[in-house]
């Protein structure tokens, strides 16, 4: 079947998963109706709001037979997304979370492009009113020979950290059983790298047509208990998919130091055990992996190995968030 075929005939499953969203939960049902691709199913699984959010997507679901609504109790994101995918009869699916949204060309974009196992689009971050593009280099990765270089890089890995804007090929989901990990911290990165361990085709398009927004209450923007060892789980799968491959686990063990370091950037004393913590681990790293990483990776590698406390925590306190740092 030719690709302007398959546009026309494809069914997508849009999974959304929904716990107490009633404030944006309408919008965001709202852009996937009324998607200019219009051969879709929408599964809105609520696990266990206690707002109007059911009410909300009664009211729109009840007008359109593309949707199919379950109710559960409050099991958590993963339990609901592992829930659509259950459901799912699409021969791709695509994530939204309940309070973000889509321009109405998104997912004709995806699939109009280049076919790939994996395609990934670019996607705008809005907060408080400002709007922030998030940006890459288009680029085809076939083959399994670029790929780690590629996954486990500064400009695509945030991209492939999270479920949403992008189009997964969903026979491989099934065939492979691929899920979410019953986790709070960590599913989303997880899932997709398990997705990529048989993906052989991956496709960065540039759209920005999925609309992220950063709100009150999102469970990203929380202290994570025992962070160090959740982000541990995904180091261990990033070292299985490319085993000798050093700049792989430089990369990833700078950004788990930051993502831990940074939990703590309001408790000294927290942020202190966790640096000692990571201290005693980097002591393993051999020069050619220290070369892979940026010059700021570098510096704070450096500091860390040196058990430089106090600047550390000083620069992490400046910065504040994660996405201040740069290689």
């Amino acid at each position: 079947m030719k690709e302007r075929e398959l546009l026309k005939t494809s069914l997508v499953t849009v999974i959304v998963p929904v716990f107490n969203k009633d404030k944006y939960i309408t919008r965001c049902l709202q852009s996937i109706q009324n998607q200019s691709y219009t051969n879709l199913e929408i599964l809105v699984i609520d696990d266990g709001s206690t707002d109007k959010s059911v009410e909300k997507i009664m009211s729109i679901s009840e007008k359109d037979e593309r949707f199919r609504v379950f109710v559960q109790e409050n099991l958590g994101v993963s339990s609901a997304r592992n829930r659509g995918l259950q459901e799912s009869k699409g021969e791709y699916v695509i994530f939204v979370d309940a309070d973000d949204s889509v321009d109405e060309s998104f997912i004709f974009q995806l699939l109009n492009a280049k076919r790939a196992d994996l395609v990934v689009s670019t996607y705008v971050t809005q907060k408080m009113g400002k709007r922030t593009i998030n940006d890459f280099t288009e680029s085809f990765v076939s083959g399994m020979s670029q790929r780690d270089d590629v996954i486990f890089s500064q400009e695509y890995f945030a991209f492939l950290s999270v479920p949403w804007a992008k189009l997964f090929n969903n026979k491989l989901i099934q065939t492979h059983d691929i899920c979410f990990a019953e986790t709070d911290y960590g599913e989303d990165t997880l899932f997709v790298l398990d997705y990529l361990k048989i993906a052989r085709s991956l496709n960065f398009i540039r759209t920005n047509s999925y609309i992220n927004n950063i709100v009150e209450g999102t469970i990203s923007r929380s202290v994570v208990e025992n962070i160090w060892d959740k982000l541990d789980n995904i180091l261990t799968v990033a070292i299985e998919m490319a085993p000798n491959n050093n700049g792989v686990r430089a990369f990833m063990f700078i950004r788990n130091s930051k993502l831990a370091l940074n939990n703590y950037t309001f408790d000294y004393q927290e942020f202190k055990k966790m640096f000692y913590i990571i201290s005693d681990r980097a002591r393993g790293f051999h020069e050619e992996a220290q070369q892979s990483l940026g010059r700021n990776d570098r510096i704070l590698l450096g500091l860390i190995e040196g058990r430089k406390l106090i600047t550390t925590f000083l620069i992490f306190r400046a910065r504040q968030t994660i996405g201040s740092w740069r290689r």
